[in-house]
């Protein structure tokens, strides 16, 4: 939700009123959210195992800095202009989660010889977009570096 001042506060962010304000350099406004409370779900421990799991994989720098230029692509495309993904980790769960759909793999057991062993196609970015588990962006052709190199 876009946030409008009376009186205007440069580059104001906290929580007031149940409420966390920011300012968002990308579309150089500040918004605000409601607080986010953890309800008691029985799925929760189970989603929380599996985002431990993905980022105990510890991709290369490469990898994320491809990523990187992957959301900054996706977010430029005007279809993209409402669901934009903003960061790396963002793009990173999608494409996990995709993959645990199509292939079936269960995330809170996957390592890395497991994606080297099986060549799952989460091992580069390029090869996730044309498994179809990342949507297609221009010149993604470039973005072929590997999670696991140095």
């Amino acid at each position: 939700m876009k946030v409008y001042y009376n009186n205007r506060i440069s580059g104001y962010s906290g929580k007031c009123d149940n409420l966390i304000y920011y300012y968002d350099k990308s579309c150089d406004k500040c918004l605000a959210r409601r607080r986010f409370e953890f309800k008691n779900h029985p799925a929760h421990p189970v989603f929380r195992q599996n985002q431990k799991a993905i980022f105990a994989l510890n991709p290369s720098a490469a990898y994320r800095h491809n990523l990187t230029q992957y959301v900054y692509l996706h977010d430029a495309k005007k279809e993209n202009r409402d669901h934009r993904l903003r960061a790396w980790p963002n793009a990173f769960c999608r494409l996990m989660y995709a993959m645990q759909k199509a292939y079936g793999c269960n995330l809170s057991d996957l390592t890395r010889d497991q994606i080297i062993s099986q060549n799952l196609p989460c091992i580069s970015v390029k090869s996730a977009i044309e498994a179809g588990l990342l949507e297609e962006v221009r010149g993604y052709q470039s973005l072929n570096m590997t999670m696991f190199s140095e």
